[in-house]
């Protein structure tokens, strides 16, 4: 994810599930700051607004969330990050996912 930011690209890093985010925003804060944005469907449609205007300005080039996530509009996207399923019952209906990285 820093390589992309370095290169002025913004980054999508989808969750398998939604008690996932807040630790992994967490980990993504300490390390990136207030430039991480969260999206997930718990959040009440004004927290969304504001996820979104966030990332659509460019100020939240990082992007955190399951998998509506890859809609958000992520100007100069660079990077997507899927990562693996970890519970059984996510990993017996997608058992060939893999954290994949892509690059333009």
């Amino acid at each position: 994810m820093q390589r992309a930011l370095d290169k002025g690209m913004s980054s999508i890093l989808l969750v398998p599930e939604i008690g996932l985010t807040p630790q992994t925003v967490g980990l993504l804060d300490q390390a990136f700051g207030d430039r991480v944005a969260l999206l997930h469907s718990a959040l009440t449609p004004e927290e969304r607004s504001e996820q979104w205007r966030r990332i659509r300005r460019g100020d939240a080039p990082i992007v955190v969330g399951t998998r509506s996530a890859i809609f958000a509009p992520a100007p100069n996207l660079g990077l997507i990050l899927v990562t693996k399923s970890t519970t059984r019952a996510i990993s017996r209906k997608k058992r060939r996912a893999t954290t994949r990285a892509m690059w333009p």
